[in-house]
């Protein structure tokens, strides 16, 4: 299997060919661990909008240190958390209790989640950063607010 730095390689070597524009645009936004393609299509998302140190299943642990989750995408950090929710997560009855846990047990450990559908992603973008605006308090989005644990402090 390739690593990135052979893919890096192989692109630059490949630097005049049709695609080498989105290669180079593509490769260093290559993350492991994504489970899915909308999740990785949020991360990338998300960076637009100017959020950094984004974790792709980053462990949190929960429950006195009992059980650890890994939330689809997090600022370990602000303890913030995205989990991006396909239709399946609404259809399946047992899918959808265990998210409802999941969530719960987050936020009993200080967490923010933020759960994020395809309207959010592919439909309504503009609907999702609002959204992103008014709730996530905690995190600089294109200059719009400043981190409000940090003027508690102040």
């Amino acid at each position: 299997m390739a690593g990135l730095q052979d893919l890096m390689g192989a692109a630059g070597a490949l630097h005049r060919t049709k695609g080498s524009r989105k290669r180079v645009w593509a490769l260093p936004r290559i993350r492991q661990g994504a489970d899915s393609r909308p999740e990785s299509l949020l991360r990338l998302l998300l960076e637009e909008y100017g959020f950094t140190g984004l974790d792709v299943n980053h462990p949190v642990t929960v429950r006195q240190g009992r059980l650890v989750l890994h939330p689809d995408l997090s600022i370990p950090h602000r303890r913030l958390a995205f989990e991006y929710e396909g239709d399946g997560h609404r259809v399946d009855q047992r899918q959808w209790h265990t998210d409802i846990e999941r969530r719960d047990l987050l936020e009993a450990e200080g967490w923010h989640v933020v759960r994020v559908t395809a309207r959010d992603l592919f439909q309504d973008r503009a609907a999702f950063y609002e959204r992103l605006r008014r709730f996530v308090t905690n995190v600089d989005i294109r200059g719009t607010k400043v981190d409000i644990r940090d003027e508690c402090r102040g």
